[in-house]
């Protein structure tokens, strides 16, 4: 009986084991220990080849993440590039200060690959960009550039700090936020204070107010500065903002630069319930202190309820926190009446009215 006792618990401690291996948040088998050097494919007649120091300095790092105390690192932090010809020489390199005619007898033969893809860094992590592009930060005493995959510099090497996104550059010089996107490499006239993201939407401010927007993956960009303020529509609400004019709130949209509400609503109108369906988007708006509901089902804006109401909230499955809201129903009240709507049923029928 013991016997059996004992393997059960052999079982039971192997199989803690390998399940928190699956589980563990930082995979020791993923992490680099020794510095590889990529080989990328001969492009115009150069050869890019990269020492990935900065593997090796992660590693370093989430070896110690749960010790409470990381040792300094003493190699160096950041990958090395060379470009080389077809006879081998070193034609020029970046972050490094290694003598070329020394560091080229260390290389691999000339046509030696062993990456057909050049990637470039986003949010500390690797992605596949394709064969004939990539982007990849240089240094210079404690200014940062960009260059290309064949050595050309596209960003100066002027600026404190620079951060990867898709499709574009944030670049800071002077406490100032600049855009520069891949298609042109231009600097974005204006510059900003900060910036903050909601994907794919980069959203630049001045003095804490909204001026400038740009879309990373259509492109759009948008001068939010000739708005009053700005509110954010809850998720679920992507597109659509609220904007003030005049003392007086309309609902934009930032994808196709077009109006969907007019200006006739006050401050109490940037309210939203998005009930995971698309036929039950709304949201609440305000006009002389009453309160109305507006169906934004398939982007197409609807008076549910006319602003005659004291509160309109989304309807709860209980009382008293926590607070449970009950899908696809809406409760108002008006003189003291509570009354529940579903919110289907009041834009089908206003849907027959029309």
């Amino acid at each position: 009986m013991k016997k059996v006792h004992y393997i059960l618990i052999i079982g039971l401690l192997t199989a803690n084991y390998v399940f928190s291996q699956e589980l563990e948040l930082f995979p020791r088998h993923n992490l680099k220990k020794d510095i590889d050097v990529i080989y990328y494919p001969f492009r115009n007649g150069l050869q890019m080849i990269e020492i990935d120091n900065y593997s090796k300095y992660s590693f370093h790092q989430m070896q110690y993440f749960d010790k409470g105390y990381v040792p300094p690192y003493h190699g160096k932090k950041v990958n090395e590039y060379f470009f080389r010809d077809t006879m081998g020489l070193i034609i020029k390199s970046f972050n490094t200060n290694c003598d070329h005619d020394s560091i080229s007898k260390v290389f691999n033969p000339v046509g030696f690959v062993n990456r057909n893809n050049h990637s470039t860094t986003l949010w500390n992590d690797y992605y596949q960009i394709g064969k004939l592009s990539g982007y990849y930060d240089v240094y210079e005493n404690s200014n940062q550039g960009i260059i290309d995959s064949l050595g050309n510099i596209v960003i100066p090497i002027t600026y404190k700090a620079i951060i990867h996104k898709p499709n574009c550059f944030l670049v800071n010089k002077d406490k100032k936020w600049r855009l520069i996107t891949i298609n042109n490499f231009q600097l974005h006239a204006g510059s900003f204070d900060d910036y903050h993201e909601r994907n794919p939407l980069i959203f630049f401010t001045i003095k804490n107010k909204l001026a400038f927007l740009y879309n990373y993956q259509t492109g759009m960009k948008n001068d939010l500065s000739i708005w009053d303020d700005i509110k954010m529509l809850a998720q679920g609400y992507e597109g659509l903002v609220w904007v003030k004019k005049n003392d007086k709130w309309g609902l934009w949209n930032y994808n196709n630069n077009t109006q969907v509400l007019s200006f006739d609503y006050d401050s109490g109108s940037y309210f939203s319930y998005f009930f995971s369906k698309e036929d039950q988007k709304v949201i609440i708006v305000s006009k002389n202190g009453k309160y109305g509901l507006i169906s934004l089902a398939f982007n197409q804006p609807m008076m549910i309820l006319k602003c005659e109401y004291d509160k309109i909230y989304g309807s709860k499955e209980k009382a008293g926190p926590p607070y449970f809201f009950k899908t696809g129903y809406i409760t108002t009240e008006k003189n003291g009446h509570k009354l529940e709507y579903e919110i289907n049923e009041l834009l089908l029928a206003k849907t027959k009215i029309n």
